[in-house]
């Protein structure tokens, strides 16, 4: 079994953005995507990427197992989230990472557009 993986939109931000700022949002979407396909067993994972006020705003959710425990990821945090989260950081960025075991991940990750 895979999962589907849909890109609902990214509302034309495209070609506004340094291809340095692109590559470090292809790269977060990337791992985040490798994860949930590596660990989570999901049937469903979604990506948006959209524009919300001055920030360009990633939201990646699955319906995959979760992660065990009280939704902090901490104890879980291997190379990929901790490149999600340099690479966050890179962009003057900030994380929420919400996760309930057997229901599923919620990741929001939002950065100002113009940094």
């Amino acid at each position: 079994d895979s999962a589907d993986i849909v890109v609902i939109s990214d509302y034309g931000i495209h070609g506004k953005i340094s291809s340095d700022k692109v590559l470090n949002i292809y790269r977060i979407i990337q791992e985040c995507i490798s994860n949930i396909l590596k660990h989570a067993h999901a049937q469903n994972a979604y990506v948006t990427v959209s524009i919300v006020q001055e920030n360009i705003d990633i939201i990646i959710e699955d319906d995959g197992k979760g992660f065990p425990g009280n939704g902090t990821y901490s104890s879980h945090e291997g190379l990929g989230l901790r490149s999600v989260k340099e690479r966050t950081s890179k962009l003057q960025g900030h994380y929420e990472i919400e996760s309930t075991e057997g229901k599923g991940t919620f990741i929001h990750i939002w950065f100002p557009f113009g940094a």
